[in-house]
């Protein structure tokens, strides 16, 4: 005996092969969903989504939402932008950081980082810094 299931109850989760020949498991496109998604820098882990702006229930245009994983930073993090290129511009400093420091990179805010850089350069001269680390005496 065979039961006739409605299609609305079957899962919308697919798997998908990708081009490395890794599986990936994600919701079916439908063909309503026109909104795009990718990573950039490619590879890097990080997304970039396309949102639609909506306010009391209108639809006024879209922006774009950059998404760090916390396998990257620590804590999932999320920025949104009206364009873009600043977008764009925004998660590949975002993945130079990574690359560089590491979730190290998550722990200071810009304005800090800058202030710390502008300390090591006043203690540069002074001798209490050597440049490439603590003294060991």
């Amino acid at each position: 005996m065979t039961y006739g299931i409605p299609l609305k109850f079957l899962s919308r989760r697919v798997t998908l092969r990708a081009p490395s020949g890794t599986r990936r498991k994600r919701t079916a496109r439908t063909g309503k969903n026109f909104l795009r998604r990718w990573h950039y820098p490619a590879g890097s882990g990080i997304t970039v989504s396309e949102i639609i702006n909506r306010s009391e229930g209108a639809k006024f245009g879209r922006s774009y939402r950059v998404t760090v994983p916390a396998r990257l930073a620590g804590v999932r993090r999320f920025k949104q932008f009206a364009a873009i290129e600043t977008t764009e511009k925004w998660a590949a400093e975002q993945n130079a950081g990574i690359q560089q420091d590491g979730k190290k990179h998550f722990q200071l805010t810009p304005a800090l980082r800058e202030a710390a850089i502008a300390a090591f350069a006043l203690l540069e001269g002074t001798g209490l810094f050597g440049g490439s680390g603590a003294k060991t005496w």
